[in-house]
């Protein structure tokens, strides 16, 4: 489109190219003449356009994007602003033979034919309608070329029948014929034709002629301008005869204007000429004024066609109609544009069609009113969007379509298209958006609509380039229309996943109104904990869980050289931190390779994700070997030497910890001191539930010995496996059903002897059973009275080779020992707790 000064205002012409043959040429040194190549010449035609025009009175003021929400001058940079549209035909060589006929290379034809579709093809040239150029005496399967998306036919006028059938197929799909002149002869069979199909109401169909004439134009080919659907291409004629045509066309008919359209004839007409023939028709010579200009430039050529449409895809099942105006109009164009903008560069959806309506009344094509098509990037599905806008944007009209209601039009006239009786109810229905709060909620229901419909896809929205800044809060930014694309709302929480590691974590969001589309920015003291590079891409969506604050996590160090650097610095760093189950951390980073940690128990541990808080979350450091996977036989001793003795303190601390394994249970035992037996289950519980959370505890088998071994009742009474497997799913579970059995029987009251002989015997006798590969920990809780029995029974256990065993005495008088298998517990305390764990997997896992 340019813009002309005319009377001291600015008037718009839209431009149709219909004559730009685009392919590679045949010979020795062949040619590409592609699409990038057709705007490059066209880019310089304006330049030469604006120095030509500069001295006359109707002078080209400048070129502007007929596109509509001005999407050209945003992202479609590489498209020229002059032509608005082009017929794009397959360059064809012609040769003349010596008896005076036009031959061609038929592999040429056949190369360049399917070049112009595979050019076309997500190639962002979404303004080029393309034509197949049909050898003489060819029958084309119409449908078929209708199905692979040419919108006409080229050819060669020949053989008066064939030409006929030709024409005759193609006006049954209302596509259009480019005819090329290259003889007096051809030239007075085609008047023939077209006399004989006028007469009989047969010239349905636009006619298009390029007459390739070395002699002057004959005076008959004046009568072929004032037929109905019968135009004249004058690209390749000279300058002085265009003259002495429209001059002669002036005088006798009054419409003449709307028989002559537009062509660069593109490759084979220079610069200079086309040049000359613009400036012409901006000048004085020109026996027309504005409206003649823009019949000639683009109105006849959008007569020709109905809107561009895809007929395989159309996600739209009806028709559906907004209405707006005022401030709210406004606000709907503006977000739809940066929607549609956004969208674009991020390559979630491309622009398939962008069609302006012209009007008939008003004789000028109206960029506000446009017919555009969207298409999805991998599916290839397509939404129609009709959009009327009154005013520049002060009343604004949006309707979804099927595109099959579009097609019905003949024409790209608004009167036409809007004349369907689909839009006519659709408009009739139109639900009106009064307030931004309606605006935002309409934009939010599309984009899901496009999502659901596999126009958008997640994997196109959800890649993100991160960077590091320094933000002041602990968060990320993110740009708007990502986030609209998202589905977020300002601190909503976000998923974020390296692609390359598979590691994810999770952080709140922000609108960032500094922040390009396509990026997440992370305040520096969350990145620096990702094992996350400035840079790196991400994929991120919508968290919908819960994030508490943490009691406790266990993080897993691969370097256990570092175990002590690690404690140092975890709660500090973490602070504030949202940590989730397999992500790994970086704890110190330094000018060697980076400290760093993978969580791999939380607590609760239902919990996908939790907040680390300082003075709040307890931090475990454990090595890399307690991920191994291994089994745990829980003895306790019940005779009567475990219930003698002074009662043992009980630190409230473990009473906390077990109370959501017990339940109501342990809250009971409310006193500061409890016998040894009770004690025994307490620190026994409290023991297999940290190791459940540190540690990979697959199976666990509790016996308890007095006059006789004791195997869990629960499970003997079923005749299932004697032992309880702590998967992740069941650990919970199957640690209140296992603390709750100890509990009782602990409380039930000890007597006889222990027999820690014979219940060596039945775990040897369970060994034999289990053909894993495993260690087992055959942990004894004796009173020390007992001990010396314990270590008895342990040593009839070494002939199997899984096979740790530790011991654990209870109670004031318990002597210490330096054995790192002989824990001795003067008291059930948290902190000694917490270290016979430490010492338990060591044995289990030695350094």
């Amino acid at each position: 489109m340019f813009l002309i000064d005319s009377g001291g205002r600015e008037e718009e012409v839209y431009v149709v190219d219909v004559d730009a043959q685009v392919g590679v040429s045949s010979g020795a040194v062949s040619k590409n003449y592609s699409l990038s190549g057709l705007h490059e010449f066209i880019k310089e035609l304006e330049g030469e356009l604006l120095l030509k025009s500069a001295p006359l009175k109707r002078r080209v003021t400048r070129f502007n994007s007929s596109i509509f929400l001005n999407l050209k001058n945003a992202h479609f940079r590489k498209l020229s602003s002059f032509a608005d549209e082009f017929f794009a035909s397959p360059f064809v060589t012609k040769i003349a033979s010596s008896g005076g006929k036009v031959e061609f290379v038929i592999q040429e034809v056949s190369r360049n034919n399917a070049l112009v579709l595979r050019w076309l093809q997500g190639s962002g040239f979404f303004n080029t309608s393309p034509f197949r150029y049909v050898l003489p005496d060819e029958v084309p399967d119409v449908p078929y070329l209708v199905s692979e998306g040419y919108r006409g036919v080229r050819t060669k006028f020949d053989e008066a029948s064939w030409f006929a059938t030709l024409y005759s197929d193609l006006s049954y799909f209302g596509m259009p014929l480019i005819v090329e002149i290259f003889s007096r002869r051809e030239l007075d069979l085609l008047e023939n034709f077209i006399e004989q199909s006028e007469v009989n109401g047969k010239l349905e169909n636009p006619l298009i002629i390029v007459p390739y004439l070395r002699e002057k134009v004959r005076f008959d080919l004046y009568g072929l301008m004032g037929v109905k659907n019968v135009f004249l291409c004058f690209s390749p004629m000279s300058l002085t005869a265009l003259k002495q045509l429209i001059y002669d066309l002036n005088e006798l008919d009054k419409e003449w204007f709307k028989h002559l359209i537009f062509g660069t004839g593109f490759p084979f007409s220079s610069m200079r000429d086309i040049v000359n023939v613009l400036t012409f028709l901006l000048s004085d010579e020109f026996p027309g004024g504005l409206r003649e200009l823009r019949w000639i430039m683009g109105l006849n050529a959008m007569s020709f066609l109905p809107p561009k449409t895809q007929r395989k895809g159309d996600i739209e099942k009806d028709e559906k109609c907004i209405i707006t105006n005022g401030t709210t109009a406004r606000l709907l164009f503006s977000s739809l544009r940066n929607f549609m903008l956004h969208a674009l560069k991020r390559n979630s959806i491309s622009l398939a069609t962008c069609d302006c309506l012209a009007s008939l009344t008003n004789e000028r094509v109206d960029p506000n009113k446009c017919f555009i098509v969207l298409s999805s990037v991998k599916e290839k599905k397509f939404g129609g969007m009709l959009l009327l806008s009154e005013g520049g944007s002060d009343t604004l009209a949006l309707l979804l379509l099927r595109q099959e209601v579009i097609r019905k039009a003949k024409s790209r006239f608004a009167e036409e298209v809007l004349n369907q009786p689909e839009i006519k109810t659709a408009i009739s229905n139109a639900v009106k958006l009064s307030s931004s709060e309606d605006v935002e909620k309409w934009l939010k229901w599309f984009i899901e609509h496009y999502k659901e419909n596999g126009m958008i896809s997640s994997d196109d929205i959800n890649s993100f380039t991160v960077h590091t800044f320094n933000l002041g809060d602990m968060l990320a930014l993110m740009n708007r229309e990502d986030m609209r694309l998202l589905g977020l709302n300002d601190g909503d929480l976000i998923l974020v996943r390296a692609t390359l590691t598979g590691d994810w974590y999770i952080v709140p969001v922000k609108e960032g109104e500094e922040v390009p589309g396509g990026e997440l920015w992370v305040d520096e003291r969350v990145i620096n904990t990702w094992y996350v590079f400035d840079g790196d891409v991400l994929q991120i969506e919508k968290f919908d869980g819960d994030v508490p604050a943490l009691k406790e996590i266990s993080l897993l160090i691969d370097d256990e050289k570092k175990l002590q650097d690690a404690e140092k610095v975890t709660e500090n760093v973490l602070d504030g931190i949202i940590v989730g189950r397999g992500s790994r951390l970086v704890l110190l980073a330094g000018e060697d390779m980076p400290l760093v940690a993978s969580v791999v128990k939380l607590d609760p541990p239902i919990l996908m994700a939790g907040t680390v808080k300082k003075g709040e979350t307890k931090i475990t450091i454990v090595p890399k070997s307690t991920l191994a996977p291994y089994n745990l036989f829980l003895v306790i001793d019940l005779s009567e030497n475990m219930g003698r003795g002074a009662p043992v303190s009980i630190d409230p601390a473990v009473i906390e910890e077990l109370k959501y394994v017990l339940s109501m249970k342990a809250e009971e035992p409310c006193e500061r001191e409890l016998n040894r037996a009770v004690a025994s289950s307490l620190a026994s519980s409290y023991l297999l539930v940290k190791m459940v959370k540190i540690s990979h505890l697959s199976k666990v088998f509790f016996l308890t010995c007095s006059d006789e071994v004791n195997m869990f009742s629960i499970l003997e009474k079923r005749k299932v496996s004697p032992y309880l497997e702590m998967t992740p799913q069941k650990q919970n579970i199957m640690l209140r059903i296992l603390s709750s059995h100890m509990f009782d029987k602990c409380r039930e009251g000890c007597k006889g002897r222990g027999k820690l002989l014979e219940a060596a015997s039945k775990i040897e006798e369970l060994l034999g059973d289990l053909k894993e590969n495993v260690p087992f920990l055959v942990l004894f809780v004796v009173p020390s009275d007992n001990l010396d029995e314990a270590v008895k029974a342990a040593e009839l256990l070494k002939k199997d080779s899984r096979i740790r065993t530790a011991f654990i005495s209870i109670g004031p008088d318990a002597s210490t020992s330096k054995e790192q298998s002989h824990i001795c517990l003067s008291e059930v305390n948290a902190a000694l707790l917490d270290e016979a764990v430490k010492r338990l997997l060591n044995v289990v896992f030695p350094s």
